[in-house]
């Protein structure tokens, strides 16, 4: 059967390997830590925008009374 997908020329023949090496757990591991790094960063960073926004509106709020 021929490939419609795929040109024939770059077909692998079955007795040429493909290299392939999966990463490793460890490499998964230290992805999701520096995402939770990442995560944790703007999480503070929204907090403190958040606090400083319901500053200006308590103050907008004094003076408008």
């Amino acid at each position: 059967m021929k490939s419609e997908l795929v040109p024939e020329g770059d077909l692998l023949a079955p007795d040429e390997q493909v290299s392939f090496q999966p990463a490793g757990p460890a490499s998964y591991e230290d992805a999701f830590s520096a995402q939770q790094q990442k995560i944790q960063r703007l999480h503070e960073y929204y907090n403190q925008v958040v606090a400083e926004l319901l500053v200006v509106l308590n103050e907008s709020e004094k003076e408008a009374a």
